[in-house]
């Protein structure tokens, strides 16, 4: 646990100053893994710190837009992996900056069953259907 905050705040510098879309990825990825085992404290301090460079964010540059790509991807896999471990007001916070960047045109209706058909494999549909059928 020693190691943790020194790991953390350099995935964080790296997520807001790295050139390389590739680095600030990976540093969102390495957040995500890392929130798992962060004290309740620092992943507080994590959260707010994501969150407080979002809302900072205007979007108009191309830098701002990919940061703010880095950090929102950030947040989705912090949530992901950890969103039972975060606080109401974070979650409170979280809703209205995601909401900004979303359009909700573009977005799926709760209906999901025919992304799982796209992502599986052909001839998969004929496979289970044996399986559902009355003998």
């Amino acid at each position: 646990t020693r190691q943790h905050e020194p790991i953390l705040q350099m995935c964080l510098h790296q997520i807001h100053c790295a050139e390389a879309p590739a680095v600030r990825k990976r540093a969102g990825t390495t957040i995500g893994c890392l929130s798992v085992v962060l004290s309740d404290t620092l992943l507080v301090s994590m959260v707010e710190r994501l969150l407080g460079q979002l809302q900072e964010q205007d979007g108009n540059a191309t830098d701002d837009k990919n940061n703010t790509r880095a950090l929102i991807r950030t947040m989705c896999t912090v949530s992901g992996a950890v969103g039972h471990r975060l606080q109401q007001p974070q979650i409170d916070r979280i809703i209205p900056i995601f909401l900004k960047y979303c359009n909700p045109e573009e977005a799926l209706t709760g209906d999901d069953d025919d992304d799982d058909m796209e992502d599986a494999p052909a001839g998969s549909s004929a496979d289970s259907d044996d399986f559902l059928q009355d003998d």
